[in-house]
């Protein structure tokens, strides 16, 4: 049986990858201009050398930063406790514990927050975002997020 080299393997990626990327490449490039103009940078090159050339200062018009921060706040404020829900009565004491155990989780190692910044970050200013968790080699779970720059989803997802 013949083993896949390298070369085999590398080319086989670059093709799912370019196939993913030309799937995804309208959408990166509006949320890279997204995340520039709520960040400030509203400018091209040519219009900041423009103002720095003739002693201007150009002022950002932050329309969506209150909008953002609108709904960030009401979505903090508003944000619900995640709960296990049992299936039969018998497992109501169960789910119970591990409704606390989830809860301590988030509270100690920050996933709220996490939640909070995938919330503000993907959904309001990029339009994507991804929440990870994992073990860490103590065994706690940690949360993450993983921003729209950092993953290429397969373009035929659908669910």
């Amino acid at each position: 049986m013949n083993e896949p080299t390298f070369h085999s393997l590398r080319t086989d990626y670059q093709d799912v990858y370019d196939l993913a990327y030309h799937g995804w490449q309208n959408y990166l490039r509006e949320a890279v201009t997204d995340m520039e103009v709520h960040l400030g940078a509203q400018f091209t090159a040519a219009e900041t050398a423009w103002a720095e050339a003739n002693d201007r200062i150009l002022y950002p018009f932050g329309k969506s930063a209150r909008q953002v921060a609108l709904l960030n706040g009401y979505e903090v404020r508003n944000r619900h406790m995640l709960k296990i829900g049992p299936i039969g009565y018998e497992d109501d004491n169960a789910c119970r514990q591990h409704t606390a155990l989830l809860m301590w989780q988030m509270n100690r190692y920050g996933g709220y927050q996490t939640l909070s910044d995938a919330f503000k970050w993907g959904s309001l200013v990029t339009g994507s975002n991804l929440f990870e968790f994992w073990r860490d080699r103590d065994g706690q779970i940690r949360f993450g997020r993983r921003s729209f720059n950092a993953f290429l989803l397969d373009p035929m997802l659908s669910n």
